[in-house]
């Protein structure tokens, strides 16, 4: 690091030698960058994924989609500008008879749609760790926010691995910031484009990004 000046003074800072992957700076008490610290908490890439909705530790229920055709959305942020390949949900629950064609996770960012997976309609009608694939390839996501929808058709919906039901957007006010939502209705083969307004859900599902 380098000196920078606040007020009518510079404050030199002394460089130092680069730091682990995802370690923050400790300051000592003349406000100067002593020593890189790591982390204290567990972090996405500490799992290999680049985001998620939460620490897969602190997901202990499930929770089933229950409306056909319903996109369930869920916002995760990108702390730098990256691609990303896969979206990964946990089905604690296996879906019943669902339609061929019409089971879909899409990644959207800016409310502008980025890619959307193959059909998940054989492959929610299993209990597991689902690694789905966007179509086409990995996708370019900038530093910032985005947001996975997921929407089934069928019988019964599957069971996804969650959090806390009950609080999931504590302190969350506005619609466009909500953490977890539910937006666009009527869903078939097609992902919206852009999402719809969206209303507070209790269904935070765990979801990862990789």
């Amino acid at each position: 690091m380098y000196g920078s000046k606040l007020g009518p003074e510079i404050v030199a800072l002394s460089q130092i030698a680069t730091g682990a992957a995802h370690a923050h700076l400790r300051m000592n008490a003349a406000g100067s960058a002593s020593a890189w610290l790591q982390n204290w908490a567990w972090i996405p890439p500490d799992h290999s994924l680049i985001s998620w909705t939460m620490d897969p530790s602190l997901a202990s229920a499930s929770t089933a989609l229950t409306t056909a055709g319903t996109l369930y959305a869920h916002k995760l942020h990108i702390p730098e500008a990256t691609t990303v390949t896969s979206i990964l949900m946990h089905v604690i629950t296996a879906g019943v008879t669902l339609t061929a064609g019409r089971c879909f996770a899409a990644l959207y960012q800016n409310n502008t749609l980025l890619g959307v997976t193959a059909d998940q309609s054989g492959t929610w009608n299993s209990t597991g760790l689902k690694t789905m694939n966007i179509a086409g390839g990995p996708v370019a996501v900038a530093a910032g926010d985005v947001v996975v929808g997921v929407w089934f058709n069928g019988t019964t919906g599957p069971a996804f691995l969650r959090g806390n039901i009950n609080i999931p957007n504590m302190g969350i006010a506005a619609m466009s910031n909500y953490r977890f939502g539910i937006a666009n209705t009527g869903l078939t083969t097609t992902a919206p484009n852009p999402i719809a307004a969206t209303t507070a859900s209790g269904f935070p599902h765990l979801i990862g990004l990789a």
